[in-house]
C-alpha cells in the first residue's frame, strides 16, 4: 500500500520540477538564410560562383560546337555520294559517343564541383553566424536556438525570433520593419 503512495509522491515531484524547468527555459529562433544574404560577402561569394558557372558553360559551348559539327559531317557523309567505309562508319560513331559521354561528364562533374566550391566559400561566413548566434543567445541567457531556415520548426513565434539580434552582432544593418526585442521565458 505503501508503494502507490510513494510512486504517487515521487510523480508529482517530478512533474513538479519538469513544470519549473520548462518555464526557466528561453527559446529562440533565428533565420540563418536570411542572416546571410544580408551579409555583404554574399555578393562576392554569388560572383565567384556565377564566374564558376560561366566556366563551365563555356566549356560546354565549345564542346557542344564540337559535337554539332561532328554529327553533321558524319550525316552528310553517310547521306553524301561517296558512302563510307563500315570502318570509318564506325570510328565516325565512336568519335560521336564518345563527346557526348564528354560533356555527360563535364555536367556531372560541374554540379559535384560548384556544390564543393559553394561549401568551400560559405563555410567561413556560416562559421561567423554560429558564433554569433551562440554570442546573443548567451548573452541574452538563451537554453535553445532554433534555425528556421532549416524548415525544423513547425510554428514559431515572432517574439522570439532573434534574427534582427544576429544580424546587430554581425554589423549587418537590421530591417527596419522588424524590431525584435528578444524572446521571453516561455510559458
Amino acid at each position: 500500500m505503501k508503494a502507490p503512495k510513494i510512486f504517487l509522491t515521487l510523480a508529482i515531484a517530478l512533474m513538479c520540477n519538469l513544470s519549473s524547468f520548462a518555464q526557466t527555459q528561453k527559446i529562440g529562433h533565428v533565420n540563418s538564410s536570411d542572416i546571410i544574404m544580408a551579409m555583404p560577402e554574399k555578393d562576392t561569394i554569388q560572383q565567384k560562383l556565377k564566374d564558376f558557372v560561366d566556366f563551365f558553360q563555356n566549356e560546354l559551348k565549345e564542346k557542344n560546337a564540337e559535337y554539332e559539327k561532328k554529327v553533321s559531317e558524319y550525316q552528310l557523309a553517310l547521306n553524301g555520294p561517296n558512302k563510307m567505309s563500315e570502318t570509318i562508319r564506325q570510328i565516325k560513331e565512336n568519335d560521336i559517343i564518345a563527346l557526348r559521354d564528354q560533356m555527360s561528364g563535364i555536367q556531372e562533374g560541374m554540379q559535384a564541383q560548384y556544390q564543393q566550391e559553394e561549401q568551400k566559400l560559405l563555410e567561413p561566413v556560416q562559421k561567423r553566424v554560429q558564433d554569433a548566434i551562440e554570442k546573443v543567445a548567451k548573452a541574452h541567457k538563451y537554453s535553445y536556438v532554433f534555425d528556421m531556415s532549416t524548415g525544423a520548426a513547425l510554428y514559431s513565434d515572432k517574439a522570439y525570433d532573434i534574427t534582427e539580434l544576429v544580424k546587430k552582432e554581425l554589423g549587418i544593418a537590421t530591417t527596419p520593419a522588424a524590431t525584435t526585442t528578444g524572446a521571453t521565458t516561455k510559458p
